[in-house]
């Protein structure tokens, strides 16, 4: 009975170093990197609507990314992902042609190292599944940003807006000596907005890749 228990482990032994080898082996997977370009082009798009006429300071932005961010045939970013952002400044409009006011930045974009990377809005446009380059130009981004980042929407958004109302075209032209009298509008922004970020730094981005 001993010799054939001997004999067992014998013969299983082989199998068993072969799995602990594979085990050992740095071959099947580990750490990498790769690299995250700066002005990198993301396409994301708004989930719900958003409006300075409901909006207040401190609610949550949450945008869809609509394409993945691959790079050296990495993916960093997987296509619908939810990154988030936030309103900073929120005020309905009001009587004597008083504009809306909306301000909101991105919070942070996510990277699989568990760090986040800076970035900027480029442009928001209302249209669903508009075309986004995968290298922006932050030299014609559509947008005026505050202090912090945010977008500032009331003065980048809404010129055509103020053609569109008579009281408020009039008080544009005439200011005080043609006082307006009719109701300001409010930046809205529908569900599924077009938003385009760039990525503003270069990163060196560290993630596992899967055992071969």
């Amino acid at each position: 009975m001993k010799m054939k228990l001997a004999a067992m482990i014998v013969a299983a032994l082989p199998a068993f170093q072969q799995i602990s080898a594979q085990c050992a082996s740095p071959s099947g997977g580990g750490a990498k990197t790769v690299h995250l370009s700066r002005n990198t082009g993301l396409k994301l798009a708004l989930i719900r609507p958003l409006s300075s006429a409901t909006a207040r300071v401190g609610d949550d932005v949450e945008l869809r990314l609509e394409r993945p961010v691959v790079m050296e045939g990495v993916t960093l970013l997987s296509e619908g992902i939810i990154i988030h952002g936030k309103v900073t400044e929120a005020k309905p409009a009001g009587p004597y042609c008083r504009r809306g006011k909306l301000k909101w930045r991105i919070d942070y974009i996510p990277l699989p190292d568990s760090t986040s990377v800076s970035s900027r809005i480029c442009s928001v446009r209302s249209q669903a599944n508009l075309p986004v380059a995968e290298q922006l130009d932050p030299r014609h981004c559509m947008v005026v940003r505050g202090r912090r980042g945010e977008i500032e929407s009331q003065i980048v958004y809404a010129p055509l807006v103020a053609l569109g109302s008579p009281f408020i075209l009039a008080n544009a032209i005439f200011g005080n000596r043609h006082k307006c009298v009719g109701q300001g509008n409010d930046i809205s922004y529908p569900a599924n907005t077009t938003v385009a970020v760039l990525i503003t730094a270069e990163r060196t981005v560290s993630y596992t890749s899967p055992p071969q």
